[in-house]
């Protein structure tokens, strides 16, 4: 954000921003206030797709007629590798609009609503809607059965029309009836002559959001969230007849590998879609229960020439909006985002919709458009619940802890995406599969029970009861599960590393709420570094050669309660002979590519040297020692840090304490990982870089007192985040401030006193 806060104090209007302090009139606030907030709200129009595979122009399949779709890519960022986090409608919606996997939203079905699971949920309109934006639902947004009949009312500021009270045309008569066609029951259609685009459930929520844009084009300084959904290409496949005529039948090909797996477990596939017993014109002696039955070619190209049709039709209601958002004058000044709630299969596998963990099962399309923006392509693997948190990035504002997903905006402006995985995760066969795909592989992990799942335990790899994996480049069809090639064991441990990390950091997420991707100078260190809970078992001393000591928790701290003791009564010759030990987690994440600072504090009875090592496992199995420089011991703390440079291709990584060369009684505490985040160093070191406020305890952890000399009229308490953001402010009236919510971290405490006195201070929550 340009503006993170804006204080009061007597005749001055105090700036906290990512600059520094700045002072100018208040005079000039109306005028400030307004232009900043007028250069952050930017327009939002989110086009949804439903069961759009991207099987597109603008995704290299010239066969498809996507004119529309592709202008928009070419002005935007299109991500060649995006996928969902669940194959099904509902919680790939629910998880793309709360910012969460369906782990954590908890929508696995069609069933569950979202407000019984997750009554707390901030979804992504709601969160545009606090921040008095308009927010507008069109068409399938989510999925009506995981939500209010308001299609979750509380999103939105404008109530949500039922498709069920569109009025059509009078002309088109009792065409409408049916599910806007002819014969029921079919899963193809072509529309009789004479009824267009208006005729169709489709084409009257596209009439409806284009007669929001012109009212939202009279009101330019009020922006807008509008979220429009289509409900083509599902099943069934109908469009007006000009679409069809796009396309000639003898012309379209087959999925060319419709066959099972070799290798492969069997509860991998998905059989009811489409029933024979269900849809009129599916022949009645095709066994769609039997996954290597073969539907009859005539049968299936008629489905793929249906789906074509309506992915048209779709295509030319999208052309729609970009032109009345260039007509109104809108279009510079709004983002646009186009995705498919998930893939879909047309033969592929002898699969017909998309509940598979396979790649046509979870690939979507996703574009993202910002104004003046460059059209580029990203080919690094994405997730669906990325694109909250990306939305609010690019429209100015803060991201915050609760989301789990990346963040997309930095390629989007023209930069380099650091990701290394897309996950997406399927119930089948009793089993909760989780889907890892990286740019060339994809390595799924079927846990033996559906309820092994992040949320509850962490990672335990003997819970996994079948694996698979499959090479994009060597067999671009999934013919052949790969996992017990020899040839790929190396693949497979690199990829069954990136899935525990992943695992991990998930765990990590759900039992904190934080995520720390969005949280500056966040230690990415999880077990205890200031070993306030003692000595627990995931830290480990190994010792080797003469090395030979005992590890106990000491009160001998440099901060808070306790700190890690090791008495050593050999040394060994190197300094690897003995190594305090942190387990591998994957909470680099956020800090792939960038400089890092690894810390600790650390003294010792006799003079005596450690280091540190930071291991690292990369995305392909090679590994990477990143080794700090000696550190020599005295009697007092003393701060042994280094600088280094995570790899871009990180997956996993162990933090170990060289300790094979020192001797006496050591002492280890506050072991630090720190992201160099400029903005936020820069905002320390100007505004509260000379701490003159005395507070106790610190650390604290539900309240700390301050010297009751500050206790004077009108004196004023502020606590900021170190982006600085204001948090608590309050006039102080006792010496006792409570901070039970605040959650553990970092943070700024400000006092103002009457005489335009400021002290400050740095406050640790534990």
């Amino acid at each position: 954000m340009i503006t993170s806060i804006f204080t009061f104090y007597k005749t001055t209007l105090i700036i906290f921003s990512m600059n520094g302090l700045k002072k100018i009139s208040t005079s000039l606030l109306i005028f400030v206030t307004s232009t900043l907030l007028f250069a952050q709200q930017k327009n939002i129009l989110f086009i949804a797709i439903d069961d759009l595979k991207p099987q597109l122009n603008c995704w290299g399949d010239s066969n498809i007629k996507s004119p529309n779709i592709d202008r928009l890519a070419g002005r935007g960022t299109v991500f060649t590798n995006a996928y969902c986090a669940w194959s099904v409608c509902g919680p790939s919606r629910a998880s793309m609009l709360s910012g969460l996997s369906p782990d954590g939203t908890g929508i696995k079905n069609l069933t569950t609503q979202l407000r019984d699971v997750r009554p707390d949920a901030i979804t992504l309109p709601q969160f545009f809607k606090n921040r008095g934006y308009e927010t507008v639902g069109i068409g399938k947004v989510y999925d009506f059965r995981n939500v209010d009949d308001g299609h979750d009312a509380v999103s939105w500021t404008r109530p949500y029309i039922p498709t069920t009270k569109y009025t059509y045309p009078e002309e088109y008569g009792p065409f409408v009836k049916g599910q806007n066609r002819v014969e029921a029951n079919t899963v193809t259609e072509e529309g009789p002559e004479g009824v267009d685009f208006d005729g169709y459930l489709d084409g009257q929520s596209c009439l409806l959001a284009l007669d929001y844009i012109d009212e939202f084009a009279q009101n330019p300084d009020k922006p807008f969230f509008l979220a429009v959904g289509f409900k083509k290409p599902h099943i069934p496949f109908i469009a007006p007849k000009k679409y069809w005529d796009l396309y000639d039948r003898d012309e379209i090909s087959l999925a060319p590998f419709q066959d099972v797996v070799k290798g492969a477990p069997s509860y991998i596939y998905y059989k009811p879609e489409p029933n024979p017993d269900k849809y009129v014109d599916i022949p009645s002696d095709w066994d769609y229960e039997d996954v290597t039955d073969k539907m009859d070619t005539a049968t299936q190209k008629r489905i793929i020439h249906a789906y074509y049709a309506c992915t048209s039709y779709i295509d030319d209601l999208v052309g729609m909006l970009l032109d009345k958002l260039e007509e109104k004058g809108l279009a510079k000044n709004t983002i646009i985002v186009l995705w498919g709630d998930h893939g879909y299969h047309l033969g592929d596998h002898n699969q017909w919709g998309k509940h598979t963990n396979f790649e046509n099962g979870t690939h979507l399309p996703l574009i993202i458009a910002i104004p003046n923006g460059k059209n580029g392509v990203c080919y690094r693997p994405v997730d669906s619940y990325d694109i909250y948190p990306t939305l609010i990035d690019l429209a100015g504002y803060d991201v915050p802890e609760y989301l789990e997903g990346d963040l997309l905006s930095p390629v989007v402006k023209g930069g380099k995406l650091i990701k290394s995985c897309a996950v997406s995760q399927f119930r089948a066969g009793g089993h909760m599969g989780y889907s890892f795909r990286t740019e060339r592989y994809r390595f799924t992990a079927w846990m033996d029970k559906t309820s092994y799942i992040p949320t509850e335990i962490d990672w335990d790899e003997s819970k996994i009861e079948d694996m698979e994996l499959y090479d994009y480049i060597a067999d671009p069809l999934e013919k052949v599960n790969l996992v017990k090639d020899t040839a790929y064991r190396k693949v497979k441990d690199s990829l069954l590393a990136i899935a525990g990390s992943w695992w991990k950091e998930q765990h990590y997420f759900f039992t904190t709420g934080r995520n720390s991707k969005y949280v500056p100078y966040f230690n990415y260190l999880l077990n205890d570094p200031d070993f306030e809970e003692g000595i627990t078992s995931a830290w480990n001393l190994l010792q080797k050669g003469d090395f030979s000591a005992t590890l106990s928790s000491s009160s001998n701290a440099h901060s808070g309660a306790n700190s890690a003791m090791l008495e050593i009564s050999s040394a060994g010759s190197d300094f690897a002979d003995g190594q305090l030990i942190n387990g591998d987690y994957n909470c680099l994440s956020g800090i792939r590519g960038q400089e890092v600072i690894v810390s600790l504090m650390a003294k010792s009875t006799q003079s005596s040297s450690i280091k540190i090592r930071l291991n690292v496992l990369n995305f392909d199995g090679s590994k990477e020692e990143l080794i700090s420089p000696e550190l020599v011991l005295t009697s007092g703390y003393d701060s042994l840090g280094y600088r280094v440079t995570i790899p871009e291709s990180a997956a996993d990584w162990e933090l170990s304490v060289l300790l094979g060369k020192a001797s006496g009684t050591v002492n280890i505490d506050d072991v630090r990982i720190n992201s160099l985040n400029n903005d936020s160093s820069t905002f320390i070191k100007k505004n509260f870089s000379d701490t003159t406020l005395e507070i106790y305890p610190n650390p604290a952890e539900k309240y700390f007192y301050v010297k009751k000399e500050y206790l004077r009229n009108k004196t004023e308490l502020n606590i900021y985040s170190l982006k600085g953001e204001k948090l608590i402010s309050s006039v102080l009236k006792n010496d006792k401030i409570d901070i039970s919510s605040l959650k553990k971290g970092v943070y700024l405490v400000e006092v103002l006193s009457d005489k335009s006195n400021r002290h400050i201070s740095k406050l640790t929550v534990k």
